[in-house]
């Protein structure tokens, strides 16, 4: 299948309201207009979706363009039997809008009314919506057109996905994700190299001159449009598995490439990283609205995983991203105002509730069996403390600790390993001890033992003290510090991996409170928080997002400083 008839198809799926009007804004700014002005939502208008400015496409002359969206074919109904219907907006437009909301500089420029739907203009239609367009053209002086689907979709090929940006063996990998959409595993290595390839092209090394920084905005238009299709092709084939890890790959590979040029970048290439961040939450909006009635349930995950380690997998895997996209919401939160600072705060709740249900209806979520959930399990504390389930956190964590002491002496078997998927299904369902090698490192036990300190419970700390550590006298505590170089490597897993540096506790003090003051010391050589882009620019997902898409650690210095912020709250409230 050709891109173009792809893309036709793909935009005649989307909706009108936070599907299509959210696409026009980036094709447009494509073309290299400028958007003075787009209707607010649910806020009529006067007929008119957006205002730009810029050069028309048919004829080259820069003019004043009043965008018109409509979903769907359009009939004699859309045309004029309804309230919302086409004729009733483009008499609001002219009548109204167009002699009020224009800037000066505006004025005498040409005007151009644009009707544009995803599906087609219905043969009966045409006719009269033509005469009629024309008659309104002479009476405001002014330009007017219909885009159909097929004009649009060719319209997105050639400014959002255009050779340069897509070319031919891009092409063939955006064919392959989309045609393996509900097979992750599949899917996702190819869209990682579609997204990386599409983000560093050479030329990226140049970025001094205008046309390569042109090139940049382009390849972030491109890659979060691609994103788009993704989404809507995952929820046609009812999975989003996959545009779920691609856009957070998306965050990441995008991150590394700008962190380190910030400030010389356009604001442009700044509010696409921000859209992208945006577009990676939306998507994980959609995912918890479905996921939500296996989570609220006892046992449900069960159904669709069968086996417990892959139910217990899954049901990790859902609290760490709840606990990311509810602590990014509750940062969002906390650092916008008006509606979407109220929608932000909703959304931390939401994920918060969700956790907190999730803990109630799956008992697995007592057991981890992974020390890669110690990542998993952190999300789902910070998320539980920014909205003040302080009790909840606690009887998680004294539930996690209770299991592994209970486990320690002769079930060792379901101890958290630091081993693959199929090396711990085989441990557990062989009647022989585990291999050593995956009982030897541990970085879930130091972060239970730092929140024991935040929680205030003791008790669960002195049961890893006095019968959790003694049980095992070859468990290493690991702690990790990321390098000067962390932000730039957050999108290369195995690089992230060899980065930075490894620090082995040599048992826990008395207390969690002496614990964390010994964490809290900088050690020479490891570079201090404020040393991180993410930290100066106050992009906090980042750290979170890589060790839970990689499946690694967080950096110590993040972990103390989580732990030292609800420490203080606690003290002062």
């Amino acid at each position: 299948m050709s891109i173009r008839l792809l893309l036709e198809s793909f935009l005649g799926l989307m909706k009108e309201s936070g599907e299509l009007d959210k696409l026009l804004p980036l094709l447009v700014t494509s073309m290299g207009h400028d958007i003075p002005f787009s209707a607010q939502k649910g806020v009529r208008e006067y007929g008119i979706d957006v205002v730009s400015v810029g050069r028309d496409p048919e004829d080259g002359h820069r003019k004043i363009f009043y965008w018109l969206i409509k979903c769907g074919d359009i009939g004699r109904t859309e045309w004029n039997l309804t309230n919302q219907s086409i004729r009733q907006s483009i008499d609001d437009a002219g009548d109204t809008f167009l002699s009020t909301n224009v800037l000066p500089q505006h004025k005498k420029l040409r005007r151009k009314l644009v009707i544009l739907t995803n599906g087609n203009f219905k043969t009966e239609i045409r006719q009269t919506l033509s005469q009629y367009l024309d008659a309104w053209n002479s009476r405001h002086q002014a330009d007017s057109l219909m885009v159909n689907g097929s004009l649009l979709a060719l319209w997105t090929e050639h400014y959002l996905l255009d050779e340069n940006i897509l070319p031919p063996e891009h092409r063939t990998l955006f064919r392959r994700v989309l045609a393996n959409i509900a097979n992750p595993e599949l899917s996702v290595p190819v869209g990682r190299q579609l997204i990386k390839g599409i983000l560093t092209p050479p030329e990226f090394s140049k970025l001094q001159t205008p046309k390569q920084k042109k090139r940049r905005l382009s390849a972030f238009r491109a890659v979060r449009t691609a994103l788009t299709v993704i989404f809507q092709w995952s929820i046609n084939e009812g999975g989003l598995e996959t545009v779920r890890q691609l856009l957070e790959y998306a965050v990441l590979e995008s991150w590394a490439q700008i962190h380190g040029d910030l400030e010389k970048l356009d604001k442009s290439i700044l509010q696409e990283f921000a859209e992208l961040q945006y577009q990676m939450l939306g998507a994980g909006q959609s995912y918890t609205t479905k996921i939500s009635p296996y989570l609220v349930l006892n046992d449900a995950l069960s159904l669709q995983a069968g086996d417990a380690l892959v139910t217990n997998t899954l049901t990790f895997r859902e609290i760490g991203q709840l606990g990311l996209h509810g602590v990014t919401w509750g940062f969002f939160a906390t650092q916008t105002t008006g509606d979407f600072s109220t929608l932000a705060t909703q959304w931390a709740s939401i994920c918060s509730a969700l956790i907190s249900k999730t803990l109630q209806t799956h008992s697995c979520s007592q057991s981890p069996a992974f020390d890669y959930q110690a990542v998993d399990i952190h999300c789902g504390l910070l998320c539980l403390m920014i909205t003040e389930k302080r009790n909840e956190a606690a009887m998680w964590v004294t539930n996690i600790i209770g299991r592994l002491g209970f486990i320690v002496k002769d079930k060792k078997k379901y101890w958290p390993m630091a081993a693959k998927f199929e090396e711990v299904l085989e441990t557990r369902n062989s009647s022989s001890e585990p291999n050593p090698e995956f009982l030897d490192v541990s970085s879930l036990i130091p972060i239970l033992a730092m929140w024991c300190a935040v929680l205030n419970i003791d008790e669960s700390y002195q049961v890893i003290r006095q019968r959790i550590l003694p049980s095992m006298p070859d468990l290493s505590l690991n702690i990790w510090s990321s390098d000067l170089d962390f932000d730039g490597i957050v999108n290369e897993p195995t690089t992230l991996h060899e980065s930075g540096f490894g620090q082995v506790l040599s048992g826990l003090p008395e207390t969690a409170a002496q614990l964390l003051s010994i964490l809290k010391e900088e050690v020479e050589g490891i570079p201090p928080l404020d040393k991180n882009s993410w930290y100066r620019n106050r992009v906090s997902m980042i750290p979170l997002l890589a060790a839970l898409h990689w499946k690694l650690q967080i950096p110590k210095q993040m972990l103390v400083e989580h732990i030292s912020a609800f420490q203080l709250t606690r003290s002062t409230g």
